[in-house]
């Protein structure tokens, strides 16, 4: 593809200087399409500084400047092109990804709706307007999309296993099953959608159901560590030491799950290990000071130190 766009570079560069504004956007298009960028973004501002007044140059600026990481400019030149060219929705959707990049959620999920307003069954529009949907707290809109793409894309693994993140948060535990199980028909062997599986049995109270789900998610990703905290939750009542074990693993996972910390403070509480289950009080307090439940926690934990200080009391100074 790039050798393709290499060449169509140089072909249209052998007549550059008899380019027209059209010509010189396909020319710097062909030059972003084979890594010239630097080489684009000069010929595209020259050819801005003569053709201010079209569209596709600035679109073609954006999409340089983007492939700089030069985010800004890329919004920008996007910006121009859509006001150059109102109605075109290929300009609409990339001033929208870059407002999308740039966390601008409100603004891009504007914009994706003049897009689907011009467009109204461009797939990735309306997948990543699901996407800001569910992420400014607005779920029903987000199922609402995801079921017209859906209704066009019924084998499109990703909006089922978005509708399916959607169906969970909401706690609609049945149909986050079944879209979590067709998004799982699509790729067996994704991690992600194992652990969902094994986490919605488990929210359901099934934690034997979960337990393969979880254990496969693992042997996909060893160092999964929402799946090993969810594994040890889901082993919690039938096997300590293995459930111990994985929330553990959670810990020390490169994303750790703090809320293991809770897990084994329970267990070490359960067994009358009341100065383990004090410090793994402690450690989640360290982790995460400002949680909702850090109150809660610290009353927990001071009754347990008022305990341990009591039973030194009674054997001389030892706990």
């Amino acid at each position: 593809m790039r050798a393709i766009a290499r060449l169509r570079a140089w072909l249209l560069g052998l007549n550059e200087g008899g380019l027209g504004p059209l010509g010189l956007a396909a020319l710097g298009s062909a030059c972003v399409d084979a890594g010239q960028v630097e080489r684009a973004m000069l010929l595209l501002h020259d050819a801005l500084e003569r053709h201010p007044g079209t569209p596709r140059l600035h679109f073609e600026a954006g999409r340089a400047a983007r492939q700089k990481g030069l985010l800004d400019q890329a919004r920008v030149r996007f910006a121009h092109a859509v006001a150059l060219s109102p109605e075109d929705a290929t300009y609409r959707f990339a001033f929208a990804w870059a407002l999308h990049e740039e966390k601008r959620h409100e603004e891009a999920a504007a914009e994706y709706r003049e897009v689907l307003a011009i467009a109204p069954d461009e797939s990735r529009v309306l997948f990543n307007l699901a996407v800001l949907e569910r992420a400014l707290g607005r779920s029903a809109e987000a199922l609402g999309l995801l079921d017209r793409l859906l209704t066009r894309a019924p084998k499109d693994g990703r909006a089922w296993y978005t509708k399916g993140v959607v169906h969970y948060e909401r706690r609609e535990l049945e149909p986050a099953r079944l879209a979590f199980e067709r998004a799982l028909a699509r790729r067996p062997d994704h991690a992600r959608t194992l652990y969902q599986l094994g986490a919605v049995h488990l929210a359901g109270g099934r934690p034997v159901d979960a337990e393969p789900f979880l254990r496969k998610a693992l042997s996909r990703r060893p160092d999964f560590a929402a799946a090993h905290f969810a594994l040890g939750r889901a082993l919690a009542e039938r096997d300590v030491s293995r459930a111990m074990f994985h929330l553990r693993e959670a810990l020390i996972a490169p994303e750790p799950v703090p809320g293991a910390h809770l897990e084994l403070a329970r267990l070490h509480e359960r067994a009358g290990r009341m100065s383990d289950a004090a410090g793994e009080l402690r450690a989640f307090l360290r982790a995460e000071p400002d949680a909702p439940e850090a109150a809660g926690v610290r009353r927990h934990l001071s009754r347990l130190e008022e305990t341990l200080a009591a039973a030194q009391t009674r054997f001389g100074g030892f706990p």
